[in-house]
C-alpha cells in the first residue's frame, strides 16, 4: 500500500545519500500520534541532521515520546537525543543506548551501523565488524553502501586485505562511481597484491582504470574531495606502476603527482616512502624534504632519514639518528621512537631487532 510505499522510499532515499529528497517528499509530515509513520520520521530526522537542524530534529523526538507502543519511536528517541546532545555522551553511553534501542527495534540496520561505529571508537573491533556485517547484509539495507564500505575500510586498516576486498566488490557495486568507494576497492586490491596475491588481480587493468579516472579529475576543479581522492590513491599508483611498468615509470608517477597535489598529508608521505624504499625506487630526494616539511622529525621521518642513510652506507649514523632522537623524546613518544628502531633494525638485517620490539 502507499504507507509501506512512503516507507521504502524515505529509507532508500537516505541511504542512497539524496538527503534533499527525504526533506522534500516529507516536507510537512503529521507529527500526530497516529500521523505520520515513525520509520519515515527517523529518515527525516537522519536528514535534518546533516543540515544541522537540530531544533527540528527534537520536534520529532518529542512527537516519538507521545507515541506509546509504537516501538520504532520508543527505540529511536533516545538514540536521536544523543546526536543532538551537547555536550555529546560518550561513546560508552551512546553505545548503552543504541544496544536498548536494538531490544525494541531488532536488527535495524542504521542502528547496526551506529553500534559498529560506537564500538569501533571503544576500540571493540571485532565486535564492531560483526555489527556492520549484520548491518550489510539486512534485507532492509539493501543498495546502502555504508556497512560494506565499513567492513572494508576496517580490513584494510587490520592487514586483512582479501577480507577488505571481498566487502569493497559489493560496495562497488552498489555506488560505482563514488570516489571513496573506488578509494577503498582501490587500495584493497593493491594490499591484495602487496600481500603476495598478485594472481588474483589484474594489476594492469587497476592501474589503467585508477590512472584514466585520475587523469579526468585533473581537469576538474581541486576540491578538497577530489584532492583527498587523488592523495589516496596515489601510492598504490605508484606501486602497481612499479610492478607493472618498471622502477623509471613509478618515479614519474610518484613526481607528477606530488607536483600536481602540492602538499600531501604525513600519513599519504610515509606511504610513499616506504613503497619507494621496498620498491627500490629512487626517491629519497624529493621525498624526504616533503617529510621534513610536512612533520619536522618524527618516529616516522626518523625511520625515513636512516633507511636513507643506510642505502648511502652510513649504517652507524642511522642508528646513532634513532637512538639520539629516542633518548631525547618526551616520555609519551619513546614507545614510537623504539618502534622506528625496531622496524629500523629489522629491514636493516641487526640482531636487536627483536629485542626492541
Amino acid at each position: 500500500n502507499d504507507d509501506i510505499l512512503a516507507r521504502v522510499l524515505a529509507r532508500r532515499s537516505w541511504m542512497s545519500g539524496r538527503f534533499n529528497d527525504v526533506l522534500t517528499l516529507f516536507a510537512q509530515p503529521d507529527l500526530g500520534i497516529r500521523g505520520t509513520n515513525s520509520e519515515i520520521l527517523v529518515y527525516r530526522a537522519l536528514a535534518l541532521l546533516g543540515q544541522g537542524k537540530n531544533d527540528e530534529v527534537k520536534t520529532i523526538i518529542d512527537a516519538f515520546a507521545k507515541r506509546e507502543g509504537d516501538f520504532r519511536a520508543a527505540a529511536w528517541g533516545p538514540v536521536l537525543q544523543d546526536l543532538i546532545a551537547d555536550p555529546q555522551p560518550t561513546p560508552a553511553d551512546r553505545l548503552t543506548t543504541i544496544e536498548k534501542a536494538l531490544t525494541e527495534a531488532t536488527n535495524d540496520p542504521v542502528l547496526l551501523v551506529f553500534q559498529g561505529d560506537a564500538l569501533e571508537r571503544l576500540g571493540r573491533l571485532g565486535d564492531a565488524r560483526a555489527s556492520w556485517e549484520k548491518a550489510s547484509t539486512s534485507s532492509l539495507a539493501l543498495g546502502w553502501v555504508q556497512p560494506w564500505l565499513k567492513r572494508a575500510n576496517l580490513a584494510l586498516a587490520q592487514g586483512r586485505p582479501l577480507a577488505a576486498v571481498q566487502a569493497a566488490i559489493p560496495a562497488m557495486r552498489i555506488a560505482p562511481r563514488s570516489m571513496g568507494v573506488f578509494s577503498t576497492y582501490f587500495r584493497s586490491n593493491v594490499a591484495l597484491i602487496e600481500a603476495g596475491y598478485g594472481d588474483q588481480v589484474n594489476g594492469d587493468i587497476l592501474l589503467s582504470t585508477a590512472n584514466r579516472i585520475d587523469d579526468e579529475l585533473a581537469l576538474s576543479e581541486q576540491t578538497p574531495d577530489i584532492k583527498n581522492f587523488r592523495e589516496n590513491i596515489l601510492p598504490g599508483r605508484v606501486l602497481l606502476t612499479s610492478r607493472v611498468r618498471g622502477g623509471d615509470q613509478a618515479r614519474n608517477t610518484l613526481e607528477k603527482g606530488l607536483n600536481a597535489l602540492g602538499e600531501l598529508s604525513p600519513e599519504a608521505l610515509g606511504e610513499l616512502f616506504q613503497i619507494a624504499q621496498r620498491e627500490n625506487i629512487d626517491a629519497d630526494t624529493i621525498l624526504l624534504p616533503r617529510m621534513d616539511k610536512a612533520e619536522g622529525m618524527t618516529p616516522r621521518t626518523g625511520l625515513a632519514r636512516a633507511s636513507s642513510l643506510f642505502k648511502q652506507g652510513k649504517r652507524d649514523e642511522a642508528i646513532a639518528l634513532l637512538r639520539e632522537n629516542h633518548d631525547k623524546a618526551p616520555a609519551e613518544q619513546k614507545k614510537s621512537w623504539l618502534r622506528a628502531q625496531a622496524a629500523f633494525a629489522e629491514s636493516a638485517n641487526l640482531p636487536d631487532a627483536k629485542g626492541n620490539w
